[in-house]
């Protein structure tokens, strides 16, 4: 029950923690900051990269491989994420199926909420996962050639 509760807990609080930093923040300011904004594609690039550099805290627990690899997933996940918060301007549908990524992965190996063990990646994991990124990559390009941009940087406006 312990480690049910710790799941929940740290999924939500991850969850919260990371969209709000990667999509409210960060992508919010490059898309309507005081400064100079960015195109919703740089801009949903750049917070998919930051997002991946929060995760490099995992090298304290685990191999440079299995960081790389996250960080992988984790840059494919950023450009969904980020596109469903440019078009929603709502970051509750992020943290919810962040939470829920989080928690699934806790549920399916508990110690990983403590970075306990030391797990291997072989090539092949490496070479889905690279596969994985050039599918979002074209999807997230994709997304934005098709929907007007123009009726979407109104509501940023």
């Amino acid at each position: 029950m312990f480690e049910l509760f710790t799941a929940v807990a740290v999924s939500l609080s991850v969850g919260i923690f990371e969209e709000y930093a990667a999509r409210g923040l960060m992508l919010g300011n490059l898309l309507s900051g005081g400064g100079r904004t960015f195109s919703f594609l740089a801009a949903n690039l750049l917070s998919a990269m930051f997002f991946a550099g929060l995760h490099l805290i995992n090298l304290f627990s685990a191999s440079i491989a299995v960081t790389a690899i996250q960080m992988i997933y984790v840059f494919a996940l950023g450009l969904i994420f980020a596109s469903a918060y440019i078009f929603s301007k709502n970051l509750s549908v992020t943290i919810l199926i962040h939470a829920l990524i989080d928690g699934l992965a806790f549920a399916a190996n508990p110690q990983a909420i403590f970075g306990l063990g030391n797990p291997k990646v072989t090539v092949t994991q490496f070479a889905f996962q690279g596969i994985l990124l050039i599918i979002f990559l074209y999807y997230t390009f994709r997304i934005f050639k098709k929907n007007n941009l123009v009726e979407v940087s109104k509501k940023w406006s």
